[in-house]
């Protein structure tokens, strides 16, 4: 009866929300009928925020109430910011989310969901080497232990993100803070879409789209990123 009542709270948020994007809206109600209600919450202020949308006070104090429902504090990180209507910038050291998801017809298919932040100081730990310039860490209290065939599929979408970036001042260190999934579709090149994603949202670039298409004999989708590259290996 809770995870009904509070299926219902999220859908009323949905509903009342300034979120005009119906495929956001979709996705995040098709999480619900999926049973997976924090990833829809998580999704419902991940748009929020992403775009910058004016909320008041009173709605903004239901999605806290609700975050603390579902034990995911996380999820309204800054949203207080949109209250005022005053728009943030990703800055070093703030945790920015991105969340990555292709669907066949009505049907789930991949999500993930990426939080990372970024530095110009990298720490000593070792790290997986994106660039000259950038290491890849990986936080040790993620939700989600990737096997490193994943780590590598991950650094793989990034590497080529910042590739593309061509940052003037890229950063030290880029630190994945949590991943979430839903096992259903999942494959493991999502992994490399997200990645390459997440560096254009936080670095601000216009970067050419990942390319998907669903292989119907293979039941899976075909996930290529720019310039050709294949999410099979590393070029």
């Amino acid at each position: 009866m809770e995870h009904l009542r509070l299926a219902d709270e999220v859908l009323e948020l949905l509903d009342d929300s300034p979120i005009t994007r119906e495929s956001v809206l979709a996705d995040a109600k098709l999480l619900i009928d999926a049973g997976e209600v924090s990833l829809a919450f998580d999704t419902l202020c991940l748009w929020l925020f992403e775009d910058d949308l004016v909320i008041s006070r009173p709605y903004y104090d239901r999605l806290v109430r609700t975050a603390h429902q579902l034990a995911v504090p996380s999820a309204i990180n800054r949203l207080e910011e949109l209250v005022s209507a005053v728009p943030q910038g990703s800055r070093p050291g703030q945790p920015r989310t991105h969340q990555y998801s292709v669907r066949k017809i009505a049907l789930w298919g991949i999500f993930v969901q990426l939080t990372g932040e970024y530095s110009f100081r990298a720490d000593t730990e070792a790290g997986v080497r994106l660039t000259a310039a950038t290491t890849l860490h990986l936080a040790r209290a993620m939700q989600v232990r990737l096997t490193e065939d994943e780590v590598h599929m991950l650094a793989h979408g990034m590497r080529r993100g910042l590739e593309l970036a061509g940052l003037a001042d890229p950063p030290a260190q880029i630190r994945v803070l949590d991943v979430r999934i839903v096992e259903a579709d999942f494959q493991i090149d999502g992994l490399a879409a997200a990645g390459y994603e997440w560096i254009a949202r936080e670095f601000r670039r216009k970067l050419p789209p990942v390319k998907v298409d669903f292989d119907t004999a293979a039941n899976r989708y075909l996930i290529e990123l720019p310039g050709g590259a294949s999410c099979s290996s590393d070029d």
